[in-house]
């Protein structure tokens, strides 16, 4: 793989990681590990301990620094997982003052902890959103008991009434390592209630097959998949003989096993077996190469030659994989269509509980993202 190609391959990974991470939560509990306090604030956030706090009609909620700092922790490991190896190549060193590291994955100008902690405040805030617009309709998961509704006002607790930052209701000073285990098991019990009030978003958006066919078409090359043969040809030529004359040959093979061995035979090296490539991770749409792999004209067999700087390609065509639209109405494409649709329902939800929420920030949010 090219590096320019794996750059953009494990920025991706990072990005769904961190998407996911939310999900994951309650997994991660297990192996992070926590440094400072954790308290209590009231609803309203004014407490010394709130890293974040959200507000709208339907109530307040707000997130400590330990609370805040297991998911800063969380969004971070998932991004190193997601990196690996290539860290380094994305510039990213955890032994290494985040704000001091340029993100190399951010459409703008910005360090590493700017933008985990821009991460870290929209899952939260995400989070967030969904618990209080749920609970207000009833529906957020009673084991939730960190998030109470108060009757006389309607407005939600962002967690039940505890003594001063950093205090058991004895008046001692909470072990650190409660206070983070607390911080854990709201996060997953918060996490637990918007996971199920967004599936419950999903199950209630309808889409007839109409909506799913249509949304097909309309996003073709997130379904269609195509698998085929790549051989590179040096301009330079190879004892075999001159560049186009391996070409010509290669242009009547009758077979995938004979462009294969012609492959070898005439060049030195193995071909590229390119499987199951959705259309929208093959680059420029209308490059001629790509409109020709995607022609519904297509069958086994084709070979197509480009040109690229002095030197030759040829594609040896295998299939291309529609998700059985078109022969089974309740094939994969029929499901992935769902899954996008529901996917909007529940982008279209979240918008506009932001759209209507205030979010400020606390003075724990800076004490939060030092990591230990």
């Amino acid at each position: 793989m090219k590096r320019a190609g794996m750059r953009r391959e494990i920025k991706a990974g990072m990005r769904r990681a961190i998407r996911a991470v939310s999900a994951a939560v309650v997994l991660a509990a297990a192996v992070l590990s926590f440094s400072g306090s954790a308290g209590a604030s009231d609803a309203h956030g004014s407490g010394t301990d709130d890293a974040l706090i959200l507000e709208n009609a339907y109530g307040t909620i707000a997130f400590s620094e330990a609370e805040y700092r297991y998911c800063y922790e969380s969004v971070i490991a998932q991004a190193a997982a997601a990196a690996g190896d290539y860290a380094a190549m994305l510039g990213l060193d955890l032994t290494k003052p985040l704000s001091e590291q340029n993100c190399t994955i951010s459409q703008e100008e910005m360090s590493w902890e700017e933008y985990f902690i821009g991460q870290t405040s929209d899952m939260l805030t995400d989070m967030g959103v969904v618990v209080l617009e749920s609970s207000a309709a009833g529906n957020a998961a009673d084991r939730a008991d960190a998030v109470e509704e108060e009757p006389e006002t309607g407005e939600t607790a962002s967690r039940e009434e505890e003594p001063e930052t950093g205090e058991t209701a004895s008046g001692e000073e909470e072990p650190e390592a409660e206070a983070a285990d607390h911080a854990a098991q709201r996060i997953a019990a918060l996490s637990t209630a918007a996971q199920e009030r967004l599936a419950q978003i999903r199950q209630e958006a309808s889409f007839s097959t109409a909506d799913l066919e249509a949304y097909y078409r309309e996003h073709l090359a997130d379904f269609q998949s195509v698998t085929y043969l790549l051989a590179y040809v040096d301009g330079d030529g190879y004892e075999s003989g001159s560049a186009r004359s391996c070409v010509e040959q290669l242009e009547q093979a009758q077979s995938a096993s004979a462009f294969e061995q012609l492959t070898k035979e005439l060049t030195g090296a193995d071909v590229s077996r390119i499987e199951n490539i959705r259309s929208a991770e093959m680059g420029n749409p209308e490059a001629e190469d790509v409109r020709w792999l995607l022609s519904g004209e297509r069958s086994e067999g084709d070979l197509y030659t480009g040109q690229t700087g002095g030197n030759y390609f040829v594609l040896y065509y295998l299939e291309r994989d529609d998700q059985g639209f078109g022969e089974d109405e309740n094939g994969p494409w029929k499901t992935q269509a769902e899954n996008a649709l529901g996917d909007d329902a529940c982008d279209a939800y979240l918008a506009q509980l932001r759209e209507e929420t205030q979010v400020q920030t606390g003075p724990a949010l800076a004490r939060a993202v030092v990591l230990g």
